[in-house]
C-alpha cells in the first residue's frame, strides 16, 4: 500500500473529526447517554459517591463532597466533571475501576463545557432515563423475516383466549390460538420485551423491558389499533414484571431498580410506589379480587401489599433462594411461590393486612432445577422449568375424623379415695398427670386437617422454558423459552395441540 493511500484516508478521518466537533455538543443526544451507561450506577440517588449525582442534569453541575466546583462553564480545567475524566490518578480517575472512556468521548465533555455546559432539555430536573426515552429515536422498524429464532421470554392469553401475545424484537407478536397462524405484530415495545400484561376489561396490552443497567420502558399498546398509546415514565433499570389489577384500574410494574410502581390506568398517573425488596422485582400478581398485590424478588422473599395505596402486608421469608415467580388461587386464599432453587410453595395468607401476619406454607415440590413460571390452570397449578419439565399440582385438604375411643368401666367410688391424708401431694401429682393424659386424649379425638398433594408430570421439551400463560377457562396453555418456539397444551388432557416458531418467516 502506497503512502499516499495512507494519508488521504487519515485526512479524511481528520476532517469528519473536525465537522463533528464543530457541531455544538448537545447535552441530551451526547453526554446523557454516556453518564447513563458509565457514570448513574455509582452516582445516583442510592448510591452517590463522594455525594456527587449524575442522575439529573441540575445535580451534574453540584459540587460533591470534594466542594470543587464540578461544571463552570467556559472553563473544562477549572471542572472537575472533565478534570476527573482526564486524571492519571487511578484513585481519583472518573469512572473508577474501570476503562478510562475513549478520547472521542472525553473531547465531547471538553467541548461542551467550553460552549458554556448548556441544558437542551426541557426541566433541568428530568431523570437521565426519562430525559433519554424523550429523546429517543422512534424504535427501528422490526425485520419482515427474522433471521434467528429468539428466545421468547413473555406470554400472555388475550382476554377472549382466541389468541395470545408473545415478546419478539421491538415488536409483541399476536398468534391464533386455533390454528397457531401469526395474525398481527404490534411495533414499538422495547428492543428486549421480558413482561406482557393484558388488560381483561378493556384494550390495552402493556409491553416491559428496557435496557440492563440504564432504562427500563413500558410502553401501552392498543389491541384494537396494534399501535403505541401511551408510554410510562422509564425506570432506571430493566422492567422484569408487568400486571393488571382484574378490574382493568391499576397496572403494576417492577423490575431491576427494585421498585414497585402502580398506574392508574385512566390518566396513567402513578398511583403509589414501594422499596420493599432488597433485589430484583422478578413478578407481579393481583389478587384475583383486586384488593392485594403479591411481588416476588431474587431477595428471596415474596410480599404482600393492598392495591390501592401499596399499604405492606405479609412478608414470606421461607425461600432459601431468589423467588421467581407468584399465582393465587381463585379464592385468593393461597398464594403460590417459585424460586431458582427449584421449590414449589403454597402459603396460607391472612387477608387482614397488619404487617406483622405469618403465612402457613406447604412445599409442594422440591428440586435442583429452577422454577421459571407457575400459573394456576383451574384447580391445578401448572409449573415450568430451566430443565424444559412442565407439571401440575392439585393440593388437597381433607378433614379425618378419629377413631371413636373405647369406654372405660368407671371405678368405684371407694378405691379413688385417699387412704392416707400424708398421700395428698403424691395424689395431687398422679391427678395432674391424669389430668394432661385426659387433655391429650380429647386432642386426639379432634378432626385432623391432612395435606393431599397431587403431582403430574405433564411434558418435558428439553429446553428452558422461561414464559407460560394460561386462558381464562384453564383450557388451554402455552409455553415457550430459549429455543423460541411456543407450544400450545389442551387442559386437563395435556395434548400438545400446535408447536411452531415464535418468528415472522419461520
Amino acid at each position: 500500500m502506497t503512502p499516499s493511500r495512507l494519508i488521504l484516508p487519515a485526512l479524511l478521518l481528520l476532517q469528519m473529526q473536525a465537522a463533528v466537533h464543530a457541531a455544538p455538543v448537545s447535552f441530551t443526544r451526547d453526554l446523557a447517554p454516556i453518564l447513563a451507561d458509565k457514570c448513574v450506577t455509582c452516582h445516583e440517588e442510592k448510591k452517590a459517591k463522594g455525594r456527587y449525582r449524575v442522575d439529573t442534569f441540575e445535580l451534574v453541575g453540584k459540587a460533591g463532597s470534594s466542594d470543587e466546583p464540578s461544571l463552570t462553564p467556559g472553563k473544562p480545567d477549572a471542572s472537575t466533571l472533565y478534570t476527573r475524566l482526564v486524571s492519571h490518578d487511578e484513585d481519583e480517575r472518573m469512572p473508577q475501576k474501570d476503562d478510562p472512556l475513549p478520547p472521542a468521548q472525553i473531547a465531547l465533555f471538553k467541548q461542551w463545557i467550553e460552549e458554556g455546559g448548556k441544558f437542551d432539555g426541557p426541566d433541568p430536573k428530568t431523570p437521565l432515563a426519562e430525559l433519554l426515552a424523550a429523546s429517543k429515536k422512534e424504535a427501528p422498524a422490526t425485520p419482515e423475516k427474522y433471521p434467528r429464532p429468539v428466545p421468547v421470554t413473555a406470554l400472555v392469553f388475550a382476554p377472549d383466549g382466541r389468541s395470545y401475545f408473545s415478546s419478539g424484537y421491538h415488536e409483541v407478536q399476536e398468534w391464533s390460538a386455533s390454528d397457531g397462524s401469526l395474525r398481527r405484530r404490534l411495533a414499538g415495545a422495547p428492543e428486549r420485551v421480558l413482561a406482557i400484561a393484558a388488560q381483561q376489561t378493556g384494550d390495552h396490552i402493556a409491553a416491559a423491558g428496557g435496557t440492563p443497567g440504564r432504562s427500563g420502558e413500558v410502553v401501552i399498546l392498543s389491541r384494537a389499533s396494534g399501535k403505541v398509546v401511551h408510554r410510562l415514565p422509564n425506570a432506571k433499570d430493566t422492567i422484569l414484571a408487568a400486571a393488571f389489577s382484574p378490574d382493568g384500574l391499576l397496572l403494576a410494574v417492577g423490575g431491576a431498580d427494585n421498585l414497585i410502581r402502580v398506574f392508574r390506568t385512566t390518566d396513567w398517573k402513578q398511583a403509589w410506589k414501594a422499596e420493599a425488596h432488597a433485589d430484583w422485582i422478578t413478578f407481579l400478581a393481583f389478587a384475583p379480587d383486586g384488593q392485594h398485590l403479591v411481588s416476588t424478588s431474587r431477595d428471596r422473599t415474596a410480599r404482600i401489599f393492598t392495591a390501592a395505596k401499596g399499604e405492606p402486608g405479609i412478608t414470606f421469608t421461607n425461600h432459601s433462594s431468589a423467588v421467581t415467580c407468584a399465582a393465587w388461587n381463585a379464592e385468593g386464599k393461597f398464594v403460590y411461590t417459585s424460586s431458582a432453587d427449584g421449590e414449589v410453595r403454597r402459603w396460607q395468607w391472612d387477608s387482614e393486612v397488619d404487617g406483622g401476619g405469618k403465612a402457613k406454607d406447604t412445599v409442594l415440590k422440591g428440586g435442583r432445577q429452577e422454577v421459571t413460571r407457575i400459573a394456576m390452570a383451574g384447580p391445578r397449578l401448572l409449573s415450568a422449568s430451566a430443565d424444559g419439565r412442565i407439571r401440575s399440582f392439585q393440593v388437597t385438604v381433607k378433614i379425618v375424623q378419629p377413631a371413636p375411643e373405647k369406654k372405660l368401666e368407671a371405678k368405684e367410688k371407694g378405691k379413688d379415695q385417699p387412704k392416707d391424708k400424708g398421700k395428698d401431694t403424691d395424689l395431687a401429682k398422679k391427678d395432674e398427670a391424669k389430668r394432661k393424659k385426659e387433655e391429650e386424649a380429647r386432642k386426639k379425638q379432634q378432626p385432623k386437617e391432612v395435606t393431599e398433594i397431587d403431582t403430574k408430570e405433564l411434558a418435558t421439551f428439553g429446553h428452558r422454558v422461561d414464559a407460560l400463560a394460561v386462558d381464562g377457562t384453564s383450557s388451554q396453555a402455552v409455553f415457550a423459552g430459549q429455543e423460541g418456539k411456543l407450544r400450545l397444551i389442551q387442559l386437563p388432557d395435556n395434548k400438545v395441540l400446535l408447536e411452531r416458531t415464535a418468528a415472522p418467516g419461520w
